[in-house]
């Protein structure tokens, strides 16, 4: 997992002052696409007990709005990284997304009384 931070100084903004969404929107998506090739150029994972290099089906951009899944599509696209955009599935109707829920509550709380009962 990643997690970056855009800062007001990336659109010539100081103070209190806000870009505009679209903006800031653009800037996160060039910078998810760059952050892909990156990650593809020197990246090897460990699989089935041999080390290979990361490819593009192992990686997964979750966006919280399907026009933002769209737009890092084409932008994916464009730097020659192939990519799918399933439109109207959620991810987060999955097995796996279920067990990441679990784990990141039992992460959050992990003396809740609810904890034992988050694992079979």
């Amino acid at each position: 997992m990643r997690v970056r931070q855009v800062l007001r100084s990336a659109f010539g903004l100081k103070g209190t002052k806000s870009p505009a969404v679209g903006e800031v929107r653009s800037l996160v998506v060039a910078d998810v696409a760059a952050d892909v090739v990156a990650q593809l150029d020197g990246t090897r994972i460990l699989d089935a007990g041999a080390w290979r290099p990361l490819r593009p089906g192992d990686i997964a951009v979750l966006t919280r709005r399907n026009a933002d899944a769209a737009a890092v599509q084409e932008a994916l696209h464009k730097v020659g990284v192939p990519a799918v955009f399933p439109g109207l599935t959620s991810v987060f109707g999955t097995t796996s997304a279920q067990d990441w829920l679990k784990l990141l509550l039992a992460l959050e709380q992990p003396v809740t009384p609810a904890a034992p009962r988050l694992w079979p």
